[in-house]
């Protein structure tokens, strides 16, 4: 019979103090309590943290371990280090910006005492932008361990900010390794694919807080690309096979979308909201709302996730061109200081100069991001190199930002 476990918690200087004030309080109010709390802090922290700490640590006395690290080396690092300090089999995570359940840990030392087979337990979690009582969404997953294993072949099958899992399983695996923002969905992975069983308690356990920033850190190109490759270790690792295509595929489709996501914010943000023409902005994204909604609901009952990818890809490229649209006659002024015979030498060169990238070893998108950024670079140069007033002008304005930044 187990009762006692660990929490294992990391914090760095850019969390709110009483974000983790309110997480640490949610741990301390648990119907099981706990007598091991690491908390390992990332790196230097700030004043108002520390202060937090401080007063914790009088509370709490031994039972809040505080394990300092000299320099912030990400979560991974983090957590492999505080691990070390957990006292206890069973380790629930625990992020320091979330609020546990009451019930959280009573529940998931249920789930271990009844299946002493299973090493990884998590349940649903649910979103919250500002207040925990209003819930913006909720992360369901599968239950049984079959289950977990199918879906693991798409998506991640655990809530990582609601886990609690047996220390000796996850150290058996490696525990976390670098695998940027998927350290726990390669974890979990390498856990299955070593025979350790999961289940997820199908009642919220947490209240999960979801603002913009995270939504950001999982939109970029390098997140897309670590996902990419974390879908060719499964299928080195024999864990899915040639139909893993029909996970990877949506995700290479939509992978164009943060370029065009950046631009539209560059046409929108940088051109139309300074031209005072927020209004513009506005209509452009109306116009992808409803093309996305409406191929959604053509694509997805026929093909799935992939109908999906299409949808939101042509959204965001409707998006920009309805910008673009808009900023046409200001296209069409900085056209007209460019002489038609300097247009044509400088894309001659521009193209010239990105012939040799077929002959790279790199992915197929990989060489469209650098094609187009040694084009535009290229035909930069030749401007400036045909003195066209355009180029010098286009170079002072981004000295101006720069200042203006600085």
């Amino acid at each position: 019979m187990m009762q006692n476990y660990s929490v294992l918690m990391s914090v760095y200087y850019k969390e709110k103090p009483e974000c983790l004030e309110q997480a640490i309080e949610s741990i301390q109010g648990q119907t099981v309590p706990t007598d091991d709390f690491v908390l390992v802090c990332d790196g230097p922290l700030n004043e108002p943290l520390d202060k937090v700490i401080a007063e914790k640590q009088q509370e709490m006395g031994i039972t809040l371990n505080v394990v300092r690290l000299a320099k912030n080396g990400g979560l991974g690092n983090a957590l492999n280090d505080g691990i070390k300090h957990c006292k206890n089999e069973l380790v629930a995570r625990m992020d320091s910006d979330d609020i546990a359940y009451p019930d959280r840990c009573e529940k998931q030392l249920a789930v271990f005492n009844e299946h002493p087979e299973v090493s990884i337990c998590s349940g649903i979690v649910e979103e919250f932008t500002t207040d925990p009582n209003t819930v913006d969404a909720k992360r369901v997953p599968p239950e049984t361990n079959a289950e977990i294993v199918e879906f693991a072949k798409k998506r991640n099958p655990f809530n990582h900010p609601c886990v609690m899992y047996k220390k000796s399983t996850v150290e058996a695996v490696g525990s976390y390794q670098d695998f940027y923002l998927l350290e726990d969905y390669y974890l979990w992975l390498r856990m299955l694919m070593a025979g350790y069983q999961g289940y997820n308690i199908q009642e919220p356990l947490l209240h999960m807080r979801a603002g913009s920033d995270m939504y950001k850190r999982r939109a970029g190109w390098k997140y897309a690309k670590t996902q990419a490759r974390l879908f060719k270790f499964m299928k080195e690792q024999d864990f899915i096979g040639e139909s893993y295509m029909d996970s990877i595929l949506p995700m290479q489709i939509i992978m164009p979308t943060v370029i065009f996501a950046g631009v539209s914010n560059i046409t929108g943000l940088e051109i139309l909201v300074p031209m005072g023409k927020e209004k513009y902005v506005l209509i452009s994204e109306i116009f992808g709302a409803v093309l996305d909604f409406g191929i959604n609901a053509i694509m997805i009952p026929r093909y799935g996730c992939i109908g999906a990818a299409i949808g939101t890809t042509l959204a965001e490229i409707v998006v920009l061109l309805v910008q673009i649209i808009f900023i046409r006659d200001m296209a069409a002024f900085f056209m007209s200081k460019i002489s038609e015979k300097n247009i044509l030498l400088g894309t001659f060169f521009a193209v010239i100069s990105t012939m040799w990238m077929k002959k790279l070893c790199f992915g197929s998108f990989t060489k469209l991001l650098v094609s187009a950024t040694v084009f535009l670079a290229v035909y930069i140069i030749v401007m400036i190199i045909l003195k066209e007033n355009i180029a010098f002008e286009c170079i002072g304005i981004l000295k101006n930002k720069m200042r203006r930044k600085e």
